[in-house]
């Protein structure tokens, strides 16, 4: 697999030396994707975590904070009680359909595995860029990890405090 057309031949920001946009390589082990077995299907995303509807979405987008790298753009809304909630966006500039999905299941899966250390009650509505979909799937797990960190939750306690 090549370079993306456009995409400078270097580092991806935020992740390890000698990441390359376009390169296949494996999901780190703790975003690797197997073989679904009866176990694993249980683990599954349910609507009530997903952000499904556009007043959802509007909400999210005007009241939260947002912070953004190459790749995405975050909305994080805090609503104490309430359960922790994703809304994806990703246009036609990201690529066809197979580019857009492949985005899509990254960041949900990345969500889903990591929903239970963030902030309790965060409204989430994560915006993918045009170049989200010209890198491989260890970028964008590195993008994400850039973006959701300030959003998890302090070890060792329970602090609501927001930070940006």
């Amino acid at each position: 697999m090549g370079f993306a057309p456009g995409w400078p031949h270097g580092e991806v920001a935020g992740c390890s030396p000698g990441v390359v946009p376009g390169a296949v390589i494996a999901l780190p082990s703790d975003l690797q994707q197997s073989v679904a077995t009866s176990e694993e299907k249980t683990q599954g995303f349910p609507k009530d975590a997903r952000l499904l509807v556009s007043r959802d979405f509007t909400a999210v987008m005007r009241q939260g904070r947002r912070k953004g790298n190459a790749l995405f753009l975050l909305h994080v809304w805090l609503r104490p009680g309430a359960r922790c909630r994703l809304g994806l966006t990703v246009s036609r500039k990201v690529g066809n359909a197979v580019v857009r999905n492949r985005v899509k299941r990254v960041a949900r899966e990345y969500f889903r595995q990591r929903q239970a250390q963030l902030r309790p009650g965060c409204a989430c509505v994560l915006v993918a860029r045009a170049t989200a979909g010209g890198v491989d799937n260890v970028a964008l797990a590195c993008a994400l990890d850039e973006l959701f960190k300030p959003w998890f939750a302090p070890v060792g306690g329970t602090s609501l405090r927001v930070v940006p």
